[in-house]
């Protein structure tokens, strides 16, 4: 994607990292909580279905390209659509104008 090509950041997403904490019986917790809103380009890649667990499991991949931001890592999290979305990988594209987000949502 190159500068010309931003019209394809048309869909709206909130970002959300997450926060480490302690619960009443000093049991590390994580939560996660909206850190801002971007707009990006939504590819769904693929889905899947699988048992794990004794348990049916609908895998599905879903890439978001967004404007380069230090706040994402693997660790945070991406809602779009009533979803949430698990970053499992974090790729730079071009000369970190943009980052390509690989997620996952698990039903």
């Amino acid at each position: 994607m190159t500068l010309n090509d931003i019209g394809e950041l048309d869909r709206r997403i909130t970002l959300r990292n997450p926060s480490i904490s302690t619960n009443d019986f000093g049991e590390r917790v994580r939560a996660y909580a909206d850190v801002s809103s971007l707009w990006a380009k939504v590819d769904f890649v693929k889905g899947n279905e699988g048992e794990n667990s004794d348990r049916l499991e609908s895998v599905k991949r879903v890439d978001f390209l967004v404007r380069y931001n230090t706040a994402i890592d693997e660790m945070s999290q991406i809602t779009w659509d009533g979803d949430t979305f698990e970053v499992q990988a974090v790729l730079p594209v071009g000369r970190k104008q943009f980052m390509h987000l690989i997620t996952r949502l698990v039903d």
